[in-house]
């Protein structure tokens, strides 16, 4: 009976030790089921966007929401000595307790508790890190909810996935988060390469870090820094010869800003990996210095085989805030009349020898000319787009479907090109609508890639996206290839362009200079303008932009392999026309067109002409329906009007058509007699000045020796020379001038004087 209540005490006392036991493990469930931890809590991290190169290295690195600089990188990204020197120096048994470190906690009570002076804390690196993910105030519920937090994330977390979220997380004083951080900011390098004495000199800062910044206390941080050494000699982290080099070695400090490269190229990638090869931008980047000159330069750098785009320069002086001209629409110039030329290879209107007239040419409101004020009559087509003339381009325009040159340059990126329903004109070929470096560098450089388009992309997840579209054929982006690579052209450094393929371009009023070029590897454009948008003499292409553009080939493709010309037939054409032959074509030649293009349109010059075999007289179909007559074909050639005219100012024979037959209702009239005005144009609007307005009359006629009339709305005002201009004074009102020969034939165009 006596030992009943000693055993009911010692079972009392054992329940009592095992409630102390296991309700502390009761309470955490409980408190873990009703607060659990949030899932990717340690990925869950407002880190500072970074923009590197396409080899890794970084751009740029942005600031976080908070205004900090942050970059978390891996557990392999940290030095050990960095990963020893922490542990050391802040939670020696961080590898033993679970989150909270019981000896510590009675340590720190029994030493504040005792007012030894400075105060004592027990808090681990997973409660820092605790408080760092929840924000947790420094109060006693601050610090239980620290211990809390501590605790589940070391039931759900490796130590080392610990130590690494803290390292990243944990603040070096002023806006530096993070190790990898202050390891740029302290030292110039990576938290990889960092050495034991730097390594405890990022720890000794953790206490207090803004009152430790090592910069501004060399002696403190060195005992501060080799305090920490002790400690990991004591942990056995450094054996006794390492130990010694480090509290030996200086503070090594190196305080180094963060990368701000290629400014107009990291703010087109906003965060990771972009396509910017480092040693051309940096290239294209001196280039860009030294250039002199008008204030706007834009440069753009695009491998042909991956449309990536490797160097990009807004500004002559890089800084994110200057204007990014690379992507500025401007007047595009000349440089829209290489895809005008492969348009008209595939559409069979023309092969590399094609005779182009090289002549007056007038539209509504608009006489355009070359760039020197020249003419030099039929050239042929490789000449026309390798000297880029202006006339043969505008009648290669006129003579195009409406629309499809547009539409070649939007299916070519150039997405400030009017649509093709919106009235694109044959003006288009000189290059009147807008383009940006931008857009013409990845039209330039589908050309360098056999005609296929493909967007071009800075930022490494946006290589992917998008179909590449086909501009052209390849044998006729071969054509253009060969004609813009030719050795034979003047290249404004004197050397040979062989394995180069380059344009110039320059806007109307002197606006705008460019140059676009490639090689089989890069293509690349350089705008030249005044950044007001103000006309500037020295704004011609070839002066202003192409030395860059040839610097800057240079600069990243110094040896070019040599074109290939794929997707290319052999044809007979006419010598002298350069289109297909006809029966007519006497004297004949080969040229090259794409495999595939429609037909090549027949040599329009060289006929067959009926005529009466009695008489010789040319016979039209009414004559030749007439009993009687005996019909016989002669060989005959036939120039249209321009070309009469350019041939007969030169001195060239201008071979006369048979007579018509006198007897014939209908008489043909040889389109080779007729004048042509060359100005006024049709429909050109002049201005009264007092009572008339002074209208300059130009007339050119294949018989130069002969005189011109000219009638105004019919009545006779004066008589001319062929070539030579005349004023005429005009009332206000719409007026028709007519020309009009000795023998009766005649030109007529309106015109309007307000």
């Amino acid at each position: 009976m006596r030992k009943g209540p000693a055993i009911l005490r010692h079972r009392r006392l054992l329940a009592a030790f095992v409630l102390i036991l296991v309700a502390p493990h009761v309470l955490f469930a409980a408190l873990d089921l009703a607060r659990p931890l949030p899932d990717g809590v340690l990925e869950q991290l407002a880190d500072s966007p970074v923009v590197t190169t396409s080899d890794g290295r970084p751009m740029h690195v942005g600031l976080t929401p908070g205004e900090g600089r942050l970059v978390p990188v891996p557990r392999e990204a940290l030095s050990p000595h960095l990963l020893h020197a922490v542990v050391a120096s802040e939670d020696r048994r961080f590898r033993s307790h679970r989150g909270v470190d019981a000896y510590a906690v009675f340590r720190a009570a029994g030493a504040n508790a005792a007012g030894r002076g400075v105060r004592q804390g027990a808090s681990t690196i997973t409660m820092q890190l605790a408080r760092l993910l929840f924000d947790a105030p420094r109060t006693v519920a601050g610090k239980a909810e620290q211990a809390f937090r501590a605790l589940q994330l070391e039931r759900r977390h490796a130590k080392d996935e610990i130590l690494v979220a803290y390292l990243n997380r944990v603040p070096f004083g002023g806006n530096l988060l993070g190790a990898a951080a202050a390891s740029h900011a302290f030292f110039g390098k990576t938290a990889h390469d960092l050495n034991a004495a730097e390594s405890a000199l990022l720890a000794s800062v953790l206490p207090a870090p803004s009152r430790y910044a090592p910069q501004g206390d060399g002696a403190g941080a060195r005992v501060r820094r080799d305090r920490v050494l002790d400690r990991m000699r004591e942990e056995g982290f450094l054996d006794e010869d390492a130990w010694r080099a480090a509290r030996a070695s200086p503070l090594g400090l190196r305080p180094t800003s963060f990368p701000d490269v290629a400014p107009h190229a990291w703010m087109r990638v906003g965060e990771g990996r972009s396509s910017i090869d480092p040693g051309a931008q940096r290239a294209l980047e001196a280039i860009a210095r030294a250039a002199g000159g008008v204030d706007g330069l834009a440069v753009v750098l695009v491998e042909n085989e991956t449309a990536a785009i490797r160097a990009l320069v807004g500004a002559r002086e890089p800084d994110a805030r200057r204007l990014d001209a690379t992507g500025r629409p401007r007047s595009a110039g000349s440089t829209f009349k290489p895809f005008l030329y492969a348009l008209a290879f595939d559409l069979g209107l023309l092969a590399p020898s094609t005779r182009l007239l090289d002549l007056p040419w007038r539209a509504r409101d608009w006489t355009p000319g070359n760039f020197d004020r020249a003419w030099r009559g039929p050239v042929p087509a490789s000449e026309a787009l390798a000297c880029s003339y202006n006339l043969p381009a505008v009648r290669l325009a006129a003579a195009l479907p409406p629309g499809a040159l547009a539409g070649v340059l939007r299916r070519a990126g150039c997405r400030h090109v009017r649509h093709p329903g919106a009235g694109a004109g044959v003006d288009l070929a000189l290059g009147t609508d807008d383009v940006t470096p931008l857009e013409l560098a990845g039209a330039y450089a589908a050309l360098a890639h056999g005609g296929r388009w493909r967007a071009p992309w800075i930022a490494e997840l946006d290589a992917s996206r998008g179909e590449s579209v086909r501009v052209c054929s390849p044998g006729a982006a071969a054509l253009v290839t060969r004609i813009l690579a030719d050795p034979t052209r003047a290249r404004p450094d004197g050397a040979a362009s062989s394995g180069v393929a380059w344009k110039t371009g320059t806007s109307s009023r002197r606006r705008d200079a460019w140059a676009a070029g490639y090689t089989r590897r890069y293509t690349a454009v350089v705008w030249r303008g005044r950044l007001d948008g103000r006309p500037d003499a020295s704004l011609v292409g070839a002066r202003a932009a192409t030395p860059l553009l040839f610097a800057v080939l240079h600069a990243v493709d110094p040896a070019p392999a040599a074109f290939e010309g794929d997707g290319l037939v052999e044809v007979e054409v006419c010598a002298e026309t350069g289109l297909a032959c006809t029966g007519a074509c006497e004297c004949r030649s080969t040229s090259q067109r794409p495999v595939g293009a429609r037909a090549l349109r027949t040599c329009d010059v060289h006929q067959w002409l009926p005529v009466d075999a009695a008489s010789g007289h040319l016979l039209c179909e009414h004559c030749r329906s007439r009993r009687g007559r005996t019909v016989e074909t002669r060989r005959a050639a036939v120039h249209p009007p321009a070309a009469a005219v350019w041939r007969a100012r030169v001195g060239l024979e201008v071979p006369a058509l048979p007579p018509h037959a006198a007897d014939c209702s209908d008489p043909l009239e040889p389109a080779s007699l007729r004048p042509l005005i060359v100005t006024p144009c049709e429909g050109q609007a002049f201005v009264l000045v007092g009572e008339a307005a002074d209208v300059t009359v130009r007339v050119l006629s294949a018989q130069p020796e002969s005189g011109v009339r000219l009638l105004l709305d019919g009545e006779l005002v004066a008589e001319v020379r062929p070539g030579t201009p005349t004023t005429v004074s005009v009332p206000a009102g719409r007026h028709v001038l007519t020309a009009l020969t000795e023998r009766g034939h005649t030109d007529t165009v309106t015109f309007v004087v307000r």
